[in-house]
């Protein structure tokens, strides 16, 4: 959603509030929860002095609540053609569209699982349940895994599927944890960390006979 504001007096500045508590058929018109946080960045900001001012959240770091907006509207400043150079930097003559975010962070999810304890091989897939998050929208995963809980040794970085594969040495314990990021960018809180699985190297266990379905033998590997 983005609400846009152009103002054509030229010389004087006009700031009011904006009506946002609109329903049609039963909704609230722009999409807007009481029950969720959003921010906003100005798209058609004056990039003269700042070419980085498109991008800048408008409403603080943590956002504004849909019920502050609904009941108070959205707030817009337009101000008139600065007179001197410095006006330009602090108070420049733009149009105002305001592309509306919701910033509400994701929920925490499950740890990532694995098939078990240990895995025989250098690699081992990691996998979580996905998030369902309509309205915030789910944008990829935040991904750590280490070989201690909680670090990110292995890996550190956003994957777009609900599974990861990593590798690592014989003998290494993995572990993992998740976090989702929205539409928005906005990333949630790191879920717990997963079970440690152990990559088992195959010439540990090089299984020979079932003697009789009972008796187990193998051949014995020099230092275990």
């Amino acid at each position: 959603m983005v609400f846009a504001f152009v103002n054509l007096d030229v010389t004087n500045s006009h700031p009011a509030n904006f009506n946002v508590n609109i329903t049609a058929n039963g909704t609230n018109l722009f999409g807007i929860a009481p029950g969720r946080m959003y921010n906003a960045k100005n798209i058609a900001a004056y990039l003269g002095v700042d070419p980085n001012r498109g991008s800048y959240w408008l409403w603080g770091t943590d956002g504004i609540a849909g019920s502050t907006l609904l009941a108070n509207g959205v707030s817009v400043s337009l101000d008139s053609v600065p007179t001197n150079s410095v006006g330009w930097t602090n108070a420049p003559y733009e149009a105002q569209y305001l592309k509306l975010y919701d910033v509400t962070p994701p929920a925490t999810l499950a740890a990532p699982t694995t098939t078990g304890s240990y895995v025989i091989g250098n690699s081992v897939t990691f996998s979580w349940l996905p998030l369902n998050d309509p309205e915030g929208g789910v944008s990829g995963y935040q991904v750590i895994v280490g070989t201690s809980p909680g670090a990110a040794d292995v890996f550190n970085g956003i994957v777009q599927g609900t599974t990861l594969t990593v590798t690592n040495v014989y003998g290494a314990t993995l572990y993992a944890e998740v976090s989702a990021i929205n539409n928005a960018g906005i990333q949630g809180p790191a879920s717990a960390g997963s079970a440690g699985v152990t990559l088992v190297d195959p010439d540990w266990i090089p299984i020979l006979s079932m003697q009789g379905n009972s008796v187990l033998s193998w051949t014995s590997v020099s230092g275990m």
